[in-house]
């Protein structure tokens, strides 16, 4: 490959990675939720490398998934949100009734929306399939249910 070549899709990427930090790795505490499976400790000579996209197909419309992928982070922080108020309007002692159900209300709005998506990106997903793609899907999910 030359050297400032572009990757198309399809191409494949090698990375090379030569690791020049100090031989006594340091550990580092990372919040969970930024590490990969099993743990939540990092080193100085740890490798993390990661892309931002989806592996959705060049030839489909992955405006959608991206789309909804976006909804679905934005819901994840209001639904997070909405539940931690709720954990402490609960707390409260006395807790005041009025509040913890409209927190409540907000909680259960937030996860309606959630489930709309997640209904909405299966139907736009679906039309576009071909004719013999739903065949497939008609298929697969006969298999599952032991149909």
């Amino acid at each position: 490959m030359q050297k400032n070549s572009l990757v198309k899709p399809g191409d494949h990427l090698i990375i090379t990675v030569t690791n020049n930090t100090t031989k006594q790795p340091v550990e580092v505490t990372i919040n969970p939720p930024n590490c990969g499976p099993g743990g939540s400790q990092m080193t100085t000579s740890s490798l993390n490398i990661h892309y931002h996209g989806t592996n959705t197909s060049p030839t489909f419309h992955s405006d959608e998934v991206i789309k909804a992928q976006t909804r679905f982070t934005e819901l994840q922080f209001q639904l997070q949100n909405a539940m931690e108020w709720l954990v402490n309007l609960l707390k409260q002692n006395p807790a005041d009734e009025t509040q913890v159900m409209a927190q409540l209300d907000k909680v259960l709005n937030a996860e309606d929306e959630v489930k709309r998506t997640q209904i909405a990106l299966m139907v736009r997903i679906k039309t576009k399939l071909t004719r013999e793609q739903q065949a497939r899907l008609r298929h697969l999910r006969g298999k599952s249910t032991g149909e």
